[in-house]
């Protein structure tokens, strides 16, 4: 016997846990630092150093950020990143 046209199989694939984590800190983001990711990027391009190396030294020192934060803003403010947080991977 088949089964109903309403009942759908669910995917054996998932999403990696590394994006996962990358689209849960991007969501937090902003209740942690006050700023959103986009915010930030729009503030690094504007007011931080030309370099992604010497942004993401600026974001550490300048405004206490971690490492893994500060290296993901720098990356995104460059252009680069936005793979591992793009919300179709996860819903679909």
């Amino acid at each position: 016997m088949s089964k109903p046209a309403t009942q759908t199989k669910k995917s054996i694939y998932g999403v990696h846990p590394g994006v996962l984590m990358t689209q849960k800190w991007v969501a937090e983001l902003k209740e942690k630092t006050g700023r959103s990711l986009e915010e930030w990027a729009r503030l690094v391009k504007k007011s931080g150093p030309k370099d992604e190396e010497a942004r993401r030294k600026w974001l550490k020192e300048e405004h206490g950020l971690g490492t893994n934060s500060a290296w993901l803003i720098a990356e995104r403010s460059v252009g680069k990143g936005t793979e591992a947080d793009d919300q179709k991977l996860s819903n679909g």
